[in-house]
């Protein structure tokens, strides 16, 4: 930061904040050629009068939006910073500029303007925005800068240039302003000083066709740019500058293009300039008192080129017209009131096109993005005023006078927002501060533009009269006696020191500026106030063909009666205007400095350079920033900004703060700074030092990620609400109108139903209508039928008659029905309906009919089924057994005879393999229940009858194996009851060795096993035990003395009966 060869950066650092101090570390920068120092914020440039391209290149891209605590001090450095507020707190800026003329104001205008372009993107639209601000100033210097002893690009009018930004912080537009042209430099230049750019480059400039048209030539001495009226002008003789006035044309054509002029408005402003030439060369002299024009050629040339009649012009410039009361007044004027009337129409040709360029310029940077109320979408701007500087001539005029009027506005502007600004604000915000002393030029502003009381009121007062010679003297007596005993003003009429007067001529007054004395020759004051032109040129021009000229004269066209403002007047409401609008925007300033009065380079004149910096006030300035603060920003806004730096402030700090600066101090106490570093006033927070500023900045920067996730968080979750939302609001609309629509539907369907309903009816009228007459037809022939049947029941003994008849036929028919629905299906079916008493006969003889038919039908059957024939006789032989004796047997008659029941005859095939011979080995095969004779325990057994014998054989689930073989020829006796039951007890002779006693049975098929037992070789008996009668039966049991006991128990439950199982004593008991 600091070297011996090189000084400070910033020179608050310097130990010895004395004007010696200062002065030396910018002679010690700038012999190293470093023009850039910082005192504080304020950048301090000093002109190096050669071209630093390098120096501009290095450090273009190293102070590339980067802090600026980091940043060697440089006009590119303060320009980042500029654009970075305005990006980062949306608050309009502006750069002010100031310094003498010949400091490098222009040049640092355009630095910062080249900065910007630079900054921003590159887009089409943004590109082209860009270039038209870039070559604006191309074009601006070309018509509005001039050559003068102090600067060779001296601006000689102020200029504002608004940049316009949209909310992507990208150039969109921008706005000029400018302020005082200097007419007086069209028609005449001190010595050693150049007429305005535009007016060398076109005559060395421009193209041999070109030349030809305008009919100019470098070779010709024109009168308004000659610097000495007896000398011709040496200006094109210089060969570099002619090469260099070459180049600057070429320039200003092809910004003509950025800036979108045609051709044909191109080529008007190059007439309109040519035109000036030629009318500086209009000679007049006088002939019988009266004046003519000696060159008419070229008064016939300035006509074309202006597009103006040429008798009205030379008519013009010779003659003055007066209307008064109706009546039109014409006069001859003289030789010098000639000359007067010509100067005065180029100066206002020029001053009028230049206001033009200015108007053409702002149309086509116009904004093409309207402002509107909208946080995000409203434009912002960063302004530069680049106005000329203080200026001290020879011969100092008007124009001088307004400058400095102007410079002493931007001076107290400067004070105010720094030095005063910021002493009251320590004090109003009770901060300890020792008051430094400064000049306050304030009495030197309202000396001059005081409301009733200044200068500018006292020229505006005297401009209301004749602009003669005497008027001006009236108006120094006035100013004598106005600030007589005023310090900074003296003239000739007040002074009564001998030594001023001496100074001092009759026609000057003198007034002590914050830069110095300057003395300012009044006698040309009024008629450059007034700025009068003859209305006669003024309508001649008004009419012109030339598009440009009659554009700045279409305010001649019709004669305002309203007293036009003076020059002051004009200057000093746009002056004013501008005051306020700087003071609207966040000020940064470049205070430009010229080390010597001669242009050369690396000369560094200490007391050329001393005065520059006592009245711009910088050492006053150097003390403030040494000893204040360097942020000073409001509570409120302070934590709207690093409120996320500290939980206890994030999000709002309003509901846990009683107070702002409760919530900033601990806000202040989180990020662990000290109170020397931070103090906190009454409204604001103010911070010392610059690292602790770009610190906190650089916190809330590393926060601006964390605050970015849970701002699109936020949002996203916020969207995501508003497309529900939207859906939901959506959803219903179509369930609303799905609902009316079905409602619709709904109401049709009901409306269709209804006439589908009515037809409906209709039909189910005439049906039940038809269905009426059919059943009451039906009810009608059925009461009639009953009637005929009555009556036929009735008579049915009677003669025959048709009812009787009628009666007989439909018994006749009915009984037929009856007997084919019930008549007998087999021969022991002797069932016959019942026939009435008419059909009695026919009864009989159709049930014999139907009997033989039988018993034909089972004859046929016999003779086909052989094995039927002998179930037959089985059936036969069973009736002969059981017939009376059984309960039981009428129901087995119901049942054929089989002898295989369930297919066991099979299976006892495969028990007896050898007995191949089926039908005559075994004869019958039925399962039955043989019961313990000890125990009547029951046991599952199949029974087979052979020739000889009976056979129990026991069948399990693996094999079958015979458990007893009985030969008929032992079996003395069956023994049955007379019930309903299949018990049968097979009597056993004694004579049998292995038989264990007689064999209890229940047989399901009793009748027809007994029956074919029978039919064998048995010889026993057959016996029917009556249950009625006897109460029991016994059976005998081997090696028992005692028989067993069979009993019988009468039910009177029919579906007990049959039933055998274990009495209660013992015995077996059979039911019935």
């Amino acid at each position: 930061m600091f070297d011996e060869t090189t000084g400070v950066t910033n020179m608050v650092l310097l130990d010895d904040c004395d004007e010696e101090k200062l002065i030396e570390n910018l002679k010690k920068r700038l012999e190293k050629n470093i023009i850039y120092t910082y005192i504080g914020e304020v950048l301090i440039s000093v002109n190096p009068y050669k071209p630093l391209s390098e120096y501009y290149d290095k450090f273009m891209f190293k102070n590339y939006n980067k802090s600026h605590a980091e940043e060697n001090p440089h006009i590119f450095a303060i320009s980042a910073k500029v654009f970075a507020s305005l990006k980062e707190y949306r608050q309009d800026q502006c750069i002010l500029i100031s310094g003498e003329s010949g400091s490098g104001k222009t040049e640092a205008s355009k630095k910062v303007l080249e900065y910007i372009a630079k900054a921003t993107s590159s887009d089409d639209i943004v590109q082209i925005i860009k270039d038209k601000l870039l070559v604006a100033n191309s074009v601006l210097e070309a018509f509005g800068n001039a050559k003068t002893r102090n600067n060779d690009n001296s601006s000689r009018f102020g200029k504002y240039m608004d940049v316009q930004f949209d909310h992507m912080d990208q150039p969109i537009g921008g706005n000029i302003l400018n302020y005082l042209l200097e007419k007086s430099r069209v028609i005449k230049q001190a010595h050693n000083e150049r007429n305005y750019h535009i007016f060398y480059q076109l005559v060395n400039g421009a193209d041999k066709w070109l030349a030809e048209l305008l009919e100019i030539d470098k070779d010709i001495g024109y009168e308004y740019l000659r610097t000495d009226k007896n000398d011709s002008c040496d200006s094109f003789e210089d060969h570099q500058t002619f090469d260099e006035d070459s180049k600057k044309y070429k320039e200003t054509l092809q910004a003509f293009k950025t800036l979108e002029f045609d051709l044909e408005e191109t080529m008007d402003v190059l007439k309109i300039i040519a035109s000036i030439l030629h009318l500086g060369n209009v000679k007049v002299r006088a002939h019988d008192e009266i004046c003519k024009i000696e060159n008419i050629g070229t008064v016939f040339l300035v006509a074309d080129l202006l597009g103006v009649p040429k008798d009205d012009l030379i008519f013009a410039l010779t003659n003055k017209t007066i209307k008064a009361h109706d009546e039109v007044i014409q006069s001859s004027l003289d030789v010098e009131t000639s000359n007067f009337a010509k100067d005065a129409l180029a100066k206002a040709i020029y001053s009028r096109l230049f206001e033009w360029l200015v108007a053409h310029i702002n149309r086509t940077l116009k904004t093409t993005v309207s402002k509107n109320g909208g946080r995000f979408n409203k434009n912002k701007s960063i302004g530069i005023l680049d106005i000329y500087g203080f200026e001290i001539l020879h011969n100092n005029g008007f124009e001088q006078f307004c400058i400095n009027y102007c410079n002493e506005k931007l001076q107290k502007l400067f004070l105010d927002l720094t030095i005063k600004s910021e002493q009251q604000e320590y004090l109003n915000e009770g901060i300890e501060w020792t008051h430094i002393e400064y000049f306050d030029n304030t009495f030197i502003c309202d000396m001059i533009e005081e409301r009733h009381k200044g200068i500018i009121s006292c020229l505006e007062d005297e401009s209301l009269k004749h602009t003669d010679t005497g008027n001006n003297m009236i108006l120094l007596n006035e100013l004598a006696r106005r600030f007589k005993h005023h310090k900074h003003f003296s003239c000739f009429q007040s002074t009564d020191c001998q030594i001023k007067k001496t100074i001092i001529s009759p026609a000057e007054f003198l007034i002590v500026h914050f830069a110095g004395a300057v003395k300012y020759d009044a006698s040309s004051f009024l008629e450059k106030n007034n700025d009068s032109l003859f209305g006669n040129l003024s309508q001649i021009m008004s009419n012109s063909t030339n598009i440009i000229i009659k554009s700045c004269f279409s305010d001649c066209l019709t004669p305002n009666k309203k007293i036009p403002e003076t020059t002051i007047k004009q200057f000093k409401n746009s002056l004013n205007q501008l005051i306020i609008t700087l003071k609207s925007k966040q000020p940064s300033y470049i205070r430009c400095i010229k080390p010597n009065h001669h242009k050369i380079p690396g000369n560094f004149d200490v007391e050329v350079v001393r005065n520059q910096v006592k009245y711009m006030g910088l050492v006053e300035i150097l003390h403030i920033r040494k000893a204040g603060f360097t942020y000073r920003g409001k509570l409120e806004e302070f934590l709207d900004r690093y409120k996320s730096l500290c939980p206890d402030t994030w999000p709002n700090w309003k509901g846990r703060f009683t107070t702002a600066g409760d919530a900033v101090a601990r806000l202040i106490d989180h990020l662990e700074y000290t109170v020397e570093d931070c103090k906190i006033g009454k409204t604001k927070v103010l911070i010392k030092h610059p690292r602790t500023v770009f610190d906190i900045e650089n916190r809330f920067r590393a926060s601006k990620h964390l605050l970015a996730a849970t701002i699109q968080a936020t949002w996203r979750g916020h969207v995501a609400r508003v497309k529900y939302t939207q859906l939901k609001t959506t959803t219903i609309r179509c369930q609303w109108l799905i609902r009316r629509h079905l409602r619709r539907e709904r109401l049709r369907r009901i409306k269709e139903h209804e006439i589908v309903v009515q037809k409906i009816v209709f039909i189910q009228k005439n049906v039940r209508r038809m269905l009426a007459m059919s059943a009451y037809k039906k009810k009608w022939n059925a009461a009639l039928t009953i009637r005929n049947f009555i009556k036929g029941f009735m008579t049915i003994n009677d003669p025959p008659n048709a009812y009787n008849c009628r009666f007989k036929t439909y018994r006749y028919k009915k009984y037929l029905i009856d007997l084919s629905e019930t008549l007998p299906k087999s021969l022991i079916d002797y069932r016959w309906p019942e026939p009435p008493t008419c059909c009695v006969e026919i009864s009989q003889y159709l049930m014999t009919l139907h009997r033989a038919w039988l018993s034909r039908i089972y004859r046929l059957d016999l003779a086909k089924r052989p094995g039927l024939y002998e179930r037959l006789q089985f059936k036969l032989a069973a009736s002969e057994i059981f017939k009376g004796k059984k309960s039981m047997y009428p129901e087995s008659l119901k049942i054929n005879f089989d002898n295989d029941r369930c297919g066991i005859l099979r299976q006892l095939i495969n028990v007896f393999p050898e007995d191949s011979n089926f039908n005559t080995t075994y004869m019958y095969a039925t399962k039955v229940t043989k019961f313990n004779r000890r125990g009547y325990k029951r046991r599952e057994r199949i029974l087979a009858i052979t020739a000889n014998a009976i056979i129990f054989v026991e069948k399990t689930d693996k094999n079958q194996k015979i458990k007893d073989h009985l030969p008929l020829k032992y079996v003395t006796s069956l023994q049955m009851t007379s019930g309903t039951d299949n018990f049968l007890l097979i009597k056993v002779s004694g004579e049998l060795e292995k038989s264990k006693g007689d064999v209890l049975l229940e047989v399901p098929h009793l009748v027809e096993c007994v029956t074919i037992i029978s039919a064998q070789s048995f010889t026993g008996t057959i016996d029917f035990i009556d249950m009625q009668t006897n109460s029991s039966m016994k059976h005998n049991i081997k090696n028992l003395k005692n028989p067993g006991y069979i009993e019988f128990i009468p039910v009177n439950v029919t579906e007990r009966k049959g039933e055998i199982r274990k009495g209660s004593s013992g015995n077996l008991t059979i039911t019935g």
